[in-house]
């Protein structure tokens, strides 16, 4: 005789495929929504911003490190706000979870960084 699962097991099966649904729903909008972000960006025109001084040059306010496209003549960025951005050490273009950040342009940002270059390179 077939043995036939208890109802504990059957409802915590049920809730762990819940749980892997929603987990793969939240994984699959945080990789489209870096994708937009990131686009076809050549790799040297993306990178993580971390100098605070240089935010708030470029007057803008970031509690965590900030994801940035140079798209002349006008920077575009994305700001952590919770500080966490998965693989900034170590990716290209890194992965900022969704829906902690926000989005925004900056022209100013774009000549504090292209400057902060031209004086390395001297």
């Amino acid at each position: 005789m077939p043995h036939s699962p208890t109802p504990v097991v059957s409802t915590v099966k049920r809730l762990l495929l819940a749980h892997f649904l929603i987990v793969s729903a939240y994984v699959g909008v945080v990789l489209i929504q870096n994708w937009r972000f990131w686009g076809d960006a050549p790799d040297s025109q993306v990178g993580i911003l971390f100098d605070e001084r240089m935010m708030k040059q470029a007057g803008i306010s970031c509690p965590g490190p900030l994801a940035v496209r140079m798209d002349t003549p006008v920077a575009r960025y994305r700001c952590s706000t919770t500080g966490i951005v998965l693989g900034a050490f170590k990716l290209q273009r890194p992965i900022i979870p969704w829906p902690a950040y926000e989005d925004g342009e900056s022209a100013d940002l774009t000549g504090i960084i292209q400057a902060t270059m031209a004086n390395a390179e001297h």
